[in-house]
């Protein structure tokens, strides 16, 4: 008999193979595509956003003065402009100290500026809060639900 073919053991050693390898495509797929958590107080940090409070005023020249009345720090925040359809990104607000962010503790307040804006304009004002990703903490901006609108005086 004149047969040509593969041996048992070739046959199963390139199927285990080839679905290691394609196990292994999928995995390496997934990671990429599947984003690490965010976490606050060992919690997803959403749940950080719904608890902050804060009290925000802004001035045409720039000046702006915060106040958190919440239980949860508040690293800065996100200016945005509110239009009828849409929202566009002014400017950033950090506090600092020594031209070094610092974060907004419960019941501290801070005084800054940002880019001087319109007066009667409505800024949509999100809270920006430190969250842990991995073993880093990094600045992590709140939903815009979770941000309030407020006068330009």
């Amino acid at each position: 008999m004149n047969k040509k073919g593969l041996s048992p053991v070739i046959a199963t050693v390139l199927l285990v193979s080839m679905a290691v390898i394609i196990a292994a495509l999928i995995f390496m797929w997934a990671k990429g595509t599947i984003a690490e958590r965010y976490l606050k107080f060992n919690e997803p940090v959403e749940r950080s956003c719904e608890n902050t409070n804060f009290d925000i005023e802004i001035l045409r020249d720039g000046n702006v003065s915060a106040v958190n009345r919440g239980n949860v720090p508040i690293y800065g925040f996100k200016l945005f402009s509110q239009e009828v359809a849409s929202i566009t990104n002014l400017s950033d607000f950090t506090c600092l100290d020594n031209n070094y962010p610092i974060t907004i503790r419960n019941g501290e307040s801070c005084e800054g500026s940002t880019d001087a804006l319109a007066s009667g304009k409505n800024v949509l004002v999100v809270p920006v809060i430190l969250a842990q990703r991995g073993k880093d903490n990094v600045p992590f901006t709140c939903d815009n639900s979770f941000g309030k609108t407020v006068g330009v005086i």
